[in-house]
């Protein structure tokens, strides 16, 4: 077409003449446009033949990063299995844990309450002997100075049940319960003065390494 232009151009120059500038101007103009629209052209292909080279380059790089990925798939998998095993494995433990804290405890508290039995019949068993060792230091003076007063008092009644309770010589039993007998209806002195050193030996024996 702008050839066409461009040979009318020069026909009607020809015939006019001079008169032909008004058609040389349109058809500059007509060239100058054809020069732009082959300059915007030439840079719209340039733009398209980039565009082409990046689509090229992105679905290059996109269809590497999708085989990287799917490469890392087994391997991803095989890692969620190991964690989802791991995790399996501290549930289990940490239940099998808080099973033992709480069997510790349970045990805790019975040595606890055993420890509390014990200590309560060694107190009263400690008591007890402690009363006996007094009951027979308080005899044994008794009998040394001659005093039947002590067979009126709580400490011959603790004697009583001692040789009641001790494993002791039946012969020595019979003696020491028929000494702690006497004075019950008033009798004197005398009437275990013969016995008294025997009886002496008894308690002592008694009390053991304590007197």
């Amino acid at each position: 077409c702008l050839a066409c232009l461009g040979a009318v151009a020069e026909a009607t120059q020809a015939t006019h003449g001079s008169r032909g500038n008004p058609i040389r101007k349109v058809v500059n103009m007509l060239k100058m446009m054809e020069q732009k629209v082959a300059e915007e052209g030439e840079k719209k292909k340039d733009l398209f033949e980039k565009y082409i080279c990046y689509c090229k380059t992105s679905e290059a790089e996109l269809k590497k990063s999708i085989a990287t990925a799917q490469d890392k798939v087994p391997q991803l998998q095989s890692s969620l299995e190991a964690a989802t095993g791991r995790h399996k494995q501290l549930v289990t433990a940490v239940g099998q844990h808080k099973k033992d804290r709480e069997n510790s405890q349970q045990a805790l508290d019975g040595a606890l309450a055993l420890r509390t039995k014990q200590k309560e019949a060694f107190d009263k068993e400690s008591t007890n002997l402690q009363a006996n060792i007094k009951a027979l230091r308080q005899a044994i003076a008794a009998v040394e100075k001659g005093k039947t007063g002590f067979l009126q008092t709580s400490a011959a009644n603790v004697l009583k049940r001692l040789s009641l309770s001790l494993d002791m010589n039946g012969a020595d039993r019979d003696i020491l319960t028929s000494f702690l007998t006497q004075g019950q209806g008033g009798e004197d002195s005398s009437e275990y003065e013969p016995q008294s050193g025997e009886i002496l030996g008894i308690l002592k024996q008694m009390g053991g390494a304590d007197l």
